[in-house]
């Protein structure tokens, strides 16, 4: 009685029901129904509103943890593939195919405990950023994505050495570096575009060592020749490929064309299909990577 009184009191309305204890299949507590005169019902002991907010709340979080590094992304993003999918890119030939083929499975098998990475590399304007990106619209939906043009960040860091400059107002080197070691995933553009400095190549190289054992994709249009050839470059590359799979493209420019997609009904580009796993000593069978 005194316990109803107390139940009554604290609801302002009179107990005119109290259900026998039982434990809830939400939050597991021991609770029981009350019904008030007022017609109010309740759950003493119940947790799962408190639950029920806590979850909504972490997925806020999580939700504006994610667009963060999306925001972060935006000036390295081209306009027309920031809403870019998978159904937008068409393939002109079957080396291309393959390669949409592979993006989709990395972007429906991504998983945060089996780290895998894809160097796409190519001829100009054949669709590698596109895919890129396509990758990022997918994947973002649910996990922390940056996409970096490579040149255009190491660019902006060098310029934020300069005190009087708002990047270095802004800590910009700071800020990014800890994005990019956090994101679940980075999507590196344009690899080997025009870097060349000392400083910068040295700069990338501890970028690229903080994503080793991460998800990571790199896209360029130099072949791996031209980046073993040159030393600093060899050292950078060799990392990139640590649980990375290849990806090649041919074809020709979509960008001469002025064409934002391919046309189907393209004549075959490729004659010759190079052995990629060979040539990369894969310990895996290329046209089914681990993902």
């Amino acid at each position: 009685m005194e316990k109803l009184k107390y139940r009554s009191a604290k609801k302002g309305s009179p107990v005119i029901y109290e259900s026998d204890s039982y434990i809830c299949s939400g939050c597991g507590n021991i609770i029981s129904d009350i019904k008030h005169e007022n017609g109010y019902e309740w759950r003493y002991n119940c947790n799962c509103e408190l639950n029920d907010l806590a979850k909504k709340n972490a997925r806020e979080y999580q939700k504006a943890s994610r667009d963060r590094y999306f925001r972060r992304s935006l000036s390295f993003i081209p306009k027309k593939f920031q809403s870019v999918s998978f159904d937008d890119y068409y393939p002109e030939n079957n080396m291309n195919a393959r390669a949409k083929r592979i993006c989709q499975r990395y972007a429906n098998n991504f998983d945060m405990y089996n780290p895998q990475s894809l160097f796409i590399y190519g001829d100009y304007g054949v669709g590698k950023s596109m895919l890129s990106a396509s990758i990022m619209n997918e994947i973002r939906k649910s996990f922390r994505v940056m996409y970096i043009d490579i040149n255009q960040l190491l660019n902006n860091i060098t310029m934020s050495w300069n005190a009087n400059t708002i990047l270095a107002k802004q800590n910009y080197q700071e800020k990014m570096l800890q994005l990019i070691r956090t994101a679940d995933l980075v999507i590196f553009d344009d690899v080997g575009a025009s870097t060349n400095y000392k400083t910068q190549m040295s700069l990338l190289l501890t970028i690229i060592q903080s994503r080793l054992g991460k998800h990571n994709i790199y896209t360029t249009n130099l072949t791996q020749k031209e980046l073993s050839d040159d030393k600093d470059w060899e050292r950078i590359f060799s990392r990139m490929m640590e649980n990375t799979t290849p990806i090649e493209m041919r074809g020709t420019d979509r960008r001469r064309k002025g064409k934002f997609n391919g046309s189907k009904d393209n004549k075959e580009a490729v004659t010759k299909k190079e052995n990629v796993s060979n040539q990369y000593g894969l310990p895996y069978d290329i046209h089914d990577p681990p993902f």
